[in-house]
């Protein structure tokens, strides 16, 4: 590993800016069931209720906050069992796996979660470590102020190598997703150094843009007062809900189902599209780095239930490139179940799994339609991906909870997937064929 995480003498306080967990909310009562799913109550639960994972299998997990909830869950969806019967003792011992994690000497960067602070740190260490091939920009910043930061990794420093952007952590509580981004960029940077020629072939074949967290305000407010906490922390007229999903709120489609227009609903879209300082900064940036290469491949990390999905979410109608994109995708799948741990992701269109408007994933397929990007004679769409990781649902693991003896292993298995996958797209880029 590039960094080795020095351990930490934390207590039940402040770690830097942020508490760790003083303050946090009790979950004291509420429960999570699994039911089975039924897409025409799904505008009903999205509205009201905090949908915590879909899966392949036909079922859906869904969190009740007080028994009026639970009984609005069993009325609206069957076949509903409890599979987290007390989450604030979940969430309790979550919170001392991590600590105990952290304290543990001599402890590895990949055994425990880190801080908004300690990424950003990682980050820095890096730029400043290898300052001729990593640079970094601010793209924006929050409604909380916290900057948004993109590092590009450019080995070759070539001005128009295809473009292969990196997310995580558009949903505040999906921690194990930053945590994979930093493993993959890791193990890119250590094989690279240590002489792989596959390694090196692909990474002096690229630029590497990499966001790490794309939801800092909220990622802070799970480690200081939510950890359920999935959204931004905007505020619209004058409501008294905060948070905006960023995940429906990109310029494809919005409002075209599957999102919320109540300000308090988890999977609330937005006043107006593209409203979140977080979507324009990233839109903004992608349309100015466009025209200095092909825009190739893109990958958002999310969590959970352990999924390779591919546009659209908007539509069952297949995109242009469903043939394509469904090989990849299916890959993606293969390569991570062939790693050691055999772990299935199924691949799949988004929309298969549930209705989604305005996501990232759609935005980035769709917008070298819209901003054609024209390169060697040919018009390239985006390679684009969510990748939902561990756990697959709340009865193998609890949900948003992952242990943190899981950031290892889930980075292991996705790591040799993304990297093929890479090197595929960038061999063959997928053409705009509409």
């Amino acid at each position: 590993m590039l960094l080795l995480f020095v351990a930490l003498a934390l207590t039940r306080g402040v770690v830097g800016e942020e508490s760790y967990p003083a303050g946090r909310i009790s979950y004291d009562g509420q429960q999570v069931l699994k039911c089975k799913f039924n897409a025409d109550v799904m505008p009903t639960i999205e509205d009201s209720l905090d949908v915590w994972g879909v899966h392949a299998d036909g079922t859906i997990d869904v969190r009740a906050k007080t028994p009026k909830e639970r009984a609005l869950i069993e009325s609206l969806l069957d076949g509903c069992t409890v599979v987290i019967e007390d989450l604030e003792a979940v969430v309790q011992a979550s919170d001392a796996a991590n600590l105990a994690a952290r304290e543990k000497a001599p402890a590895g960067w990949f055994d425990a979660y880190h801080t908004l602070a300690e990424l950003q740190q990682y980050y820095r260490d890096l730029q400043n470590q290898y300052p001729s091939w990593v640079s970094s920009v601010n793209i924006g910043t929050t409604a909380n102020g916290n900057t948004l930061t993109v590092y590009i990794i450019n080995p070759s420093r070539s001005s128009n190598a295809p473009i292969v952007f990196l997310d995580a952590g558009i949903h505040a509580r999906e921690w194990i997703a930053p945590a994979t981004l930093n493993y993959v960029v890791d193990a890119l940077l250590t094989e690279y150094n240590a002489g792989n020629t596959a390694t090196r072939n692909l990474m002096n074949s690229m630029r590497l843009y990499v966001l790490p967290v794309v939801n800092p305000d909220g990622y802070l407010f799970t480690w200081s007062n939510d950890r359920m906490w999935r959204k931004n922390r905007s505020r619209y007229n004058a409501s008294t809900c905060y948070g905006t999903d960023n995940n429906r709120n990109f310029n494809s489609h919005w409002n075209g189902g599957g999102s919320s227009n109540n300000p308090c609903s988890d999977t609330f879209m937005g006043p107006t599209v593209a409203s979140e300082r977080e979507t324009q900064a990233i839109q903004n940036y992608v349309a100015n780095i466009q025209p200095s290469g092909p825009f190739l491949a893109y990958v958002s990390y999310h969590s959970y239930s352990q999924l390779i999905l591919r546009p659209w979410g908007w539509t069952t109608t297949n995109s242009p490139n469903e043939t394509y994109l469904k090989t990849l995708g299916d890959k993606i799948s293969t390569d991570i179940r062939n790693a050691v741990f055999a772990k299935t992701y199924v691949s799949q269109k988004s929309v298969q799994l549930y209705v989604t408007s305005g996501s990232s994933a759609d935005y980035m397929y769709d917008t070298n339609v819209t901003n054609a990007n024209r390169y060697g004679g040919r018009n390239y769409r985006v390679a684009s991906y969510t990748i939902e990781l561990r756990p697959s649902d709340t009865q193998t693991a609890i949900g948003f909870q992952l242990p943190p003896i899981e950031i290892l292993p889930t980075g292991q298995e996705n790591y040799p997937a993304l990297k093929n996958f890479l090197t595929s797209v960038i061999a063959n880029p997928v053409l705009n064929n509409a």
